[in-house]
């Protein structure tokens, strides 16, 4: 059974929730706001890791240094920023098991944690419930229009990236179907507004996924888009999904 209609119909920011005061909750069409640190979250029971055999806090120290540095290193974000390259061939298991405690699960959603904050940029981890998946968003802050970029590292599960070229956006709504990308762990993806704008989520009916975001810089909240493909002539195109 497929859920790519499901992540194609999804037009709310509602599954942006978890049970933890610094985070605000966004309403139908509202922002993305930013979540903060909070290990009183209820745990969710990842797939068993393959055996890990760097000690613990080595990965996520490792990663956190090289990310301080790259972004010292460089003002100038872009693909090829050398953040991009501090995210390549992870160990995800090792991160996965050092973040631990920084994860937090709502049923049902995705929810958003600070892990890094650092000189132009802020890390964030994201864990995503079975068919969790984002609205439609930018990444440049709503209220200031600063322009921001997110590098993103698939730590555990799969998830679905799909795309839409800025050609696809009108005004407060995206009019195609975008283009579906699937991310296993391991996996890495850069977007920011000149590429267009995107929606993440978990495909699977039964296994989390666990995403770690670096953001340059952060920003408080993003503007969010509709869902309304239309034909050629500009019509709206009702789609019947069947059964699913």
């Amino acid at each position: 059974m497929s859920l790519a209609p499901i992540l194609q119909k999804s037009s709310s920011a509602d599954a942006l929730k978890c049970r933890k005061t610094t985070l605000q909750r966004s309403g139908s069409f509202g922002s993305l706001p930013s979540g903060g640190h909070h290990r009183g979250c209820p745990p969710f029971h990842l797939p068993r890791s393959p055996a890990i055999t760097v000690p613990k806090g080595v990965a996520w120290r490792a990663l956190s240094e090289a990310l301080v540095s790259a972004f010292e290193l460089s003002d100038e974000i872009s693909p090829d920023h050398p953040a991009a390259a501090c995210i390549k061939d992870l160990d995800t298991a090792a991160l996965v098991r050092d973040l631990a405690e920084n994860q937090c699960w709502s049923e049902g959603g995705y929810t958003r944690t600070v892990v890094l904050k650092g000189r132009g940029f802020e890390a964030m981890l994201l864990c995503w419930s079975p068919q969790a998946c984002s609205p439609v968003h930018a990444h440049s802050d709503a209220e200031t229009g600063v322009k921001s970029n997110c590098f993103m590292a698939i730590l555990e599960g799969q998830l679905t990236e799909t795309r839409y070229d800025p050609a696809d956006i009108d005004d407060d709504r995206v009019t195609s179907a975008g283009r579906a990308t699937a991310l296993p762990a391991g996996s890495t993806a850069y977007i920011n507004d000149d590429c267009g704008v995107h929606k993440v989520g978990n495909e699977s009916a039964t296994v989390p996924a666990v995403s770690l975001h670096i953001y340059a810089p952060g920003w408080s909240s993003v503007q969010t888009y509709a869902e309304e493909p239309t034909d050629a002539s500009g019509a709206p195109i009702d789609a019947d999904w069947g059964d699913f």
